[in-house]
């Protein structure tokens, strides 16, 4: 506060509180000489974008907020590139699972009119044909028939591919 003692420890914490919330991607602190007894100081903050709504097109398998469950997205929340992409690697993952090996996705960013801090994201969906499963093999020298094996999975042909289904007959077989 003005007319408070320059201390660097008590700039460091108020810089430190700042990067704490989130919303700031840089601060720089210029101490400028004002007379022999005081300083000014100047924080030059660049704040973070935000992202304030992201809007979904083009899917059918999930809802929306399955979607953006996926995204990890909480409005109002901070927008940084890489994590964008990791993002949406997750989305296209559980996709994946769900055997929507083709999806593709893309994003379009749109500046909030009335905060130019702020970001909408668009997300178009290309979902593809979800796979089926075509054939089942059992390689080994397995200690029960085939047949038994089969039997035992609930994976089965002319069926989806379920990656979360494969995983419970997997656990299935080795007990």
């Amino acid at each position: 506060a003005k007319g408070d003692a320059y201390q660097a420890r008590k700039i460091r914490q108020a810089v430190k509180r700042l990067y704490e919330t989130g919303k700031v991607a840089s601060v720089e602190v210029q101490v400028s000489p004002l007379s022999e007894e005081s300083v000014a100081l100047t924080f030059a903050i660049l704040s973070r974008t935000m992202i304030s709504d992201i809007a979904v097109y083009g899917h059918r398998q999930f809802k929306d907020q399955e979607i953006l469950d996926a995204l990890g997205f909480i409005p109002d929340s901070s927008f940084d590139r890489s994590e964008w992409n990791t993002r949406i690697s997750r989305l296209i993952a559980l996709y994946k699972s769900k055997g929507y090996f083709d999806v593709q996705t893309g994003t379009q960013f749109q500046t909030v009119l009335t905060d130019p801090f702020k970001t909408a994201a668009r997300i178009q969906i290309n979902e593809g044909k979800r796979l089926r499963i075509n054939k089942i093999l059992f390689i080994g020298q397995p200690v029960f028939s085939q047949l038994s094996l089969y039997l035992s999975v609930k994976s089965k042909k002319p069926r989806y591919f379920d990656a979360e289904q494969l995983e419970k007959d997997i656990n299935r077989l080795r007990t």
